[in-house]
């Protein structure tokens, strides 16, 4: 808004030093000597920059970016740059033979008429901001000028894919409602140019990767923009692969062991923690969810439930019931076979042994309850390397 205010000032500055200057320019009521001097005063004594063309004129352009700034708070664009703009003006024609052979001059664009042009979806207001300049006017009526203008257009941002988002926001271009005593005019916005090693972002965040210009009743710039997404790779990564690991080492722990519920008390605060700086940090005028929220929320509830299997299998495996089965079958299987002993990490003979180093009697309850952490394993490794790669794939 500062931004504004000042560009503002600088504009009612330069538009009070072109009306002087051009009223020091123009002496209509004496007859100059020189050529040019006699040639305005022919053209703009008695011309009304405020009635335009009697006729409908086309009116040309062409916009060239200089700068841009998106603010991810309010999501608006203000583009910065030039609009080279030309259209015929017949009340600004002449015979170059009988005014010297001038074929051309400058004039302020303050002194003659110039077209409406407004965005229609404007941030601020639907006037466009531009500053002052001076215009090209060749004999045949046609007028070339090229101001300075800034545009804050209303984008509606979409975070889904914060922060490798990608915004496209649209400046839409046309004249005024125009009334019966006014007259209109058509405009028609060529291209639209960036140069993308001059051209400046405020911020250093986003880059223009690509514009597409349609020219209908009215003219629509399209805008796409990219988030430098580098610094944010680190800075979102480390903890999620931290909280991961931490969730799935606890699987490896036994449930008897107190550390296995440390390391999930630690994981479900670090998730909750994590995701209030999230929500501090990701905008929250978009009208989706941010994926990088989903994710650390589907984790947080993963988390919830390793603690809600740790604290079944403990009771499991503490119960002196006899124990079913099925389950002995199945533990006896894992125990002889050796693709069950690798998967269990070693056989429960070796895992129950007493200081003087007897072998305990099996425990097909402890046995069952490794099979359980090791599938749990399995499946929340897979788990967690799709929900990466749904963050990683754009």
């Amino acid at each position: 808004m500062k931004k504004v205010l000042f560009l503002i000032e600088i504009s009612a500055l330069l538009m009070v030093h072109y009306l002087i200057n051009d009223a020091a320019a123009l002496n209509c009521g004496s007859e100059p000597t020189a050529k040019e001097a006699k040639l305005k005063n022919h053209l703009l004594c008695d011309y009304d920059q405020d009635s335009g063309p009697d006729s409908l004129i086309n009116v040309t352009a062409a916009l060239i970016v200089e700068s841009f700034a998106f603010n991810r708070y309010d999501g608006s664009l203000t583009v910065s740059g030039w609009l080279n703009m030309s259209w015929t003006d017949e009340h600004l024609v002449w015979e170059p033979a009988e005014h010297d052979g001038i074929k051309s001059f400058v004039e302020s664009s303050l002194s003659i008429w110039q077209p409406d042009i407004s965005l229609h979806n404007n941030h601020i207001t639907s006037n466009i901001n531009c500053n002052p300049t001076n215009c090209r006017i060749k004999s045949n009526g046609t007028v070339i000028c090229i101001p300075s203008c800034m545009f804050a257009a209303t984008c509606i941002p979409d975070y889904y894919r914060w922060p490798f988002d990608k915004q496209v926001c649209h400046l839409l271009l046309g004249g005024y409602a125009y009334y019966d005593d006014v007259v209109p005019f058509i405009f028609t916005l060529l291209k639209t140019t960036i140069e993308q090693n001059t051209v400046y972002s405020e911020n250093m965040e986003w880059k223009i990767i690509e514009n597409t210009t349609i020219s209908a009743a009215n003219s629509l710039v399209f805008l796409k923009l990219e988030r430098h997404a580098g610094v944010y790779t680190i800075y979102i990564f480390i903890p999620a692969f931290s909280l991961m690991l931490l969730n799935l080492l606890s699987l490896w722990v036994d449930t008897e062991n107190y550390q296995r519920i440390i390391l999930l008390a630690l994981s479900v605060s670090g998730h909750w923690i994590y995701m209030q700086h999230l929500y501090s940090v990701i905008p929250h005028n978009g009208d989706t969810v941010p994926d990088l929220l989903i994710y650390f929320r589907d984790s947080l509830l993963l988390s919830l439930i390793l603690i809600v299997n740790t604290i079944i299998v403990h009771r499991m495996t503490a119960g002196s019931k006899q124990t079913p089965k099925l389950i002995e079958r199945i533990t006896t299987y894992m125990d002889n076979n050796r693709i069950g002993q690798l998967f269990l990490t070693q056989s429960s003979e070796q895992l129950y042994k007493n200081e003087d180093s007897k072998v305990e009697p099996k425990s097909a309850r402890k046995t069952f309850g490794n099979i359980i952490d090791r599938i749990l394993f399995v499946l929340l490794s897979i788990v967690y390397v799709i929900m990466m790669l749904d963050l990683l794939l754009i």
